[in-house]
């Protein structure tokens, strides 16, 4: 009896290890899976950050190359508007500022009646951007001086729109609309022939645009003459006046 039992004991003894080590290696198993799966979860996180880092970089360079374009636009634009501004200068100050004869053309614009019950759409009327382009092509061709309804007009800013009415240096003006400009009276008249000039547009939205050379034209000053100071009295009291 005493034999037999250090050989159970023994036997329970090695299927404790036995049963141990058996949990030891599921466990280092399972960790060990466990372990893999949550490396691999981590690499994939990882390229997915590198792929999105690569989608930042590249939109940051196309924003990049659009902003250069930008920038690149902006810059043409002001020197164009700067050498605009110069030749305006240089023209203004070649214009006479008294009256002015000379051969020249005459432009008339008239706008299209609308349809019975219908109104003026905007595109049928004259607007004063489409009359400080014409003046300002005239000009630029080397209209000495340029009247608009008898008006004369300077260049840039002269024109003003309220609404409906068009005003030029504070005068309103009303259809048709009479334009006459001293100068070469062919280059004159080409400027209007430009393809897709501002003749050209108007004509495209009804407005009737109709020039002819003029041999003599007679136009007033662009700033109105002062009116002369009344002389002063030199009359004398009469003798004998109190």
């Amino acid at each position: 009896m005493n034999r037999v039992r250090p050989s159970l004991t023994m036997s329970l003894g090695v299927g404790a290890v036995g049963v141990a080590a058996v949990a030891l290696v599921v466990i280092a198993v399972f960790y060990g899976f466990g372990g893999r799966t949550r490396v691999q979860a981590t690499e994939t996180q990882l390229v997915a950050a590198q792929s999105q880092l690569q989608d930042l970089r590249l939109r940051a360079s196309r924003l990049e190359r659009q902003t250069k374009q930008l920038q690149d636009q902006l810059l043409q634009a002001e020197q164009r508007l700067a050498a605009a501004q110069k030749q305006s200068d240089l023209l203004q100050d070649q214009l006479p500022l008294g009256p002015v004869t000379g051969p020249g053309i005459v432009v008339e614009l008239t706008e299209a009646l609308p349809a019975q019950g219908e109104r003026y759409a905007p595109a049928q009327l004259v607007h004063a951007a489409d009359l400080l382009e014409l003046t300002n092509s005239l000009a630029t061709a080397g209209a000495k001086a340029v009247t608009i309804n008898g008006i004369r007009v300077a260049l840039l800013g002269s024109i003003e729109c309220q609404g409906p009415k068009l005003i030029v240096r504070g005068e309103h003006l009303f259809p048709p609309y009479r334009i006459q400009a001293i100068g070469d009276p062919r280059t004159l008249a080409a400027v209007l022939r430009t393809p897709g000039g501002v003749a050209d547009r108007l004509r495209n939205f009804g407005i009737n645009v109709l020039v002819r050379q003029d041999p003599k034209l007679q136009l007033p000053p662009l700033l109105p003459e002062a009116a002369p100071e009344p002389l002063a009295s030199t009359t004398t009291p009469s003798e004998g006046a109190p």
